[in-house]
């Protein structure tokens, strides 16, 4: 902007300069000067305008995220380094959901950038914003991250994030001759985006345990995928387990049963069965 002014001024000053070439005279060259004064005047306001926005601006923001060691949620941290400090700068933080706002605060300098931190329960479809004034009043307001412009999907959709779960679907199988045969099925497990340590959680074991009332019977190892995708999907291969005599009163589970990286354990009952009328009847978990 400033080399657009510079480059008007010239323009303007070479064309008053050539009409007082071909014009000898002198109140039309006095009102040619009033007028370059005035230009002058002009663009020096422009330029000390420029300045003042220049200081104001913001040079560098970050937001990040890390869970919370006690309860669910997460505590999000804006860092914000602006072109140029002065006191009696302010930097507001501010955090809404579902069009409510959640937090607003004012960061603290330390020496180098403004940095504010708050810690938010784990929900879906948080929008982050920050808001410099600067001492003469002006401002530069800045939607950093929201689920119409997501910058960071991982603190937008933090209960997603955070969250972590396995789901055993149990598709084909038959019980003959003391033996749970399953023919078919799929494990699918959701693994965190964010953690604690900041590192990926990746799995580290998969079983399958068979119970009866309660008691474990048998357990299965499933082999674990050598990915990093924060979803699995496993197909399972035939697998079968040792069954004892049943009677009507009894019930056998399935459960999965997935270890993550960082000490996270997962559990959910993908099948059961129970002797109705003399057969195997499958509930599913």
């Amino acid at each position: 902007m400033r080399k657009i002014m510079a480059l008007i001024l010239a323009a303007v000053l070479l064309l008053t300069a050539g009409c007082a070439k071909t014009e000898d005279n002198s109140d039309t060259l006095k009102a040619l000067q009033a007028e370059n004064e005035a230009l002058r005047s002009q663009v020096a306001e422009l330029q000390q305008r420029i300045a003042e926005l220049e200081t104001g601006s913001i040079a560098d923001w970050s937001l990040t995220g890390k869970p919370l060691v006690h309860g669910s949620g997460a505590e999000v941290t804006l860092k914000v380094v602006p072109t140029q400090y002065e006191e009696g700068q302010m930097v507001s933080f501010r955090v809404h959901l579902d069009g409510q706002s959640i937090a607003s605060l004012y960061c603290d300098w330390d020496g180098t950038a403004y940095v504010g931190s708050v810690e938010l329960d784990a929900a879906d479809g948080y929008s982050y914003s920050l808001l410099l004034t600067e001492p003469s009043g002006t401002q530069d307001y800045r939607e950093l991250n929201s689920p119409a412009n997501p910058t960071d999907p991982d603190l937008v959709y933090m209960y997603s994030s955070l969250s972590a779960s396995c789901t055993l679907t149990v598709l084909d199988w038959q019980i003959e001759d003391g033996t749970l045969y399953l023919n078919d099925g799929t494990v699918d497990i959701q693994l965190p985006a964010m953690t604690a340590t900041g590192e990926t959680a990746l799995c580290s074991g998969i079983s399958l345990v068979l119970q009866l009332d309660g008691v474990d019977l048998e357990r299965k190892s499933v082999m674990v995928p050598q990915s990093k995708e924060s979803q699995l999907s496993i197909p399972l291969s035939p697998t079968t387990f040792a069954v004892p005599e049943m009677a009507e009163d009894n019930q056998l589970d399935l459960w999965l049963e997935v270890t993550l990286s960082d000490g996270q354990f997962l559990r959910h009952s993908g099948s059961s069965w129970f002797f109705y009328d003399g057969e195997m009847i499958q509930a599913v978990g």
